[in-house]
Formats: C-alpha cells, sequence, structure tokens
C-alpha cells in the first residue's frame, strides 16, 4: 500500500515539475529523454546504488568532467564533513568509520559500474 502512495506522489510531483518548466519556458513535451520510471527500492544496496547512480549521471553522460561539478546535484554535500542543505544522517546511517559513503562512491566510479544501467 505504501509504495502505491509513494509512486503516486512521486508521479504527480515530477508532472507538476514538467508543466512548470515548459510553461516557465514557453515549451511542450517531456524534458527529459525519455520517460522516468520509479523503481521499487528492494534492499539497502539497490538504494545505495540508485544513489551512486543519480550522482554519477552528469559526468556519464559527459555534462561535466566530474561527478561533484555538477552545481544542482548535492554529492558535494554528501563527500564532505559539513552539513549545509540536506541531512545526510540517514544515508550515513548505512555506513560506519571505516567505510563512509565518500569511500563507497570512490569504489562505484572506480568500478565504472556507473556506465550500466541501474536494474
Amino acid at each position: 500500500m505504501f509504495s502505491k502512495i509513494a509512486t503516486a506522489h512521486f508521479y504527480y510531483a515530477h508532472n507538476r515539475y514538467v508543466q512548470r518548466f515548459n510553461r516557465k519556458y514557453d515549451r511542450l513535451g517531456t524534458i527529459f529523454e525519455r520517460t522516468a520510471k520509479p523503481k521499487l527500492i528492494t534492499s539497502d544496496n539497490y538504494l545505495i546504488d540508485g544513489i551512486h547512480y543519480i550522482h554519477s549521471n552528469p559526468f556519464k553522460h559527459g555534462i561535466v568532467d566530474n561527478p561533484e561539478s555538477w552545481k544542482f546535484s548535492s554529492l558535494s554535500e554528501y563527500l564532505s564533513e559539513k552539513n549545509v542543505l540536506v541531512s545526510k544522517r540517514i544515508l550515513e546511517s548505512y555506513f560506519h568509520k571505516d567505510y563512509t559513503y565518500q569511500t563507497s562512491f570512490q569504489e562505484y566510479m572506480e568500478s565504472k559500474k556507473f556506465e550500466e544501467e541501474l536494474d
């Protein structure tokens, strides 16, 4: 039940964003190359892979030279020690002092897993 409600909220928020963007820039159609499809997060590992995938996407598509350069991403805040706009508590709860999000993301990038589509 919860997943259906969450999916409906995401769908509504996404559609509202597209409508406002199109109105603001006097355009029609989708914003993204293909329709975004919500994915059900079924495990902690899939959640982390999904976050890594999102953070690496601008780099994967050649928009920036490194993932941290994308100004619309929260990645630089996740990789830094400071909290600015993003609360890192939930994400940090999946890691510990010897294996941090920073280490996990570095391994993800070195493995070139970002070149694959998220299943």
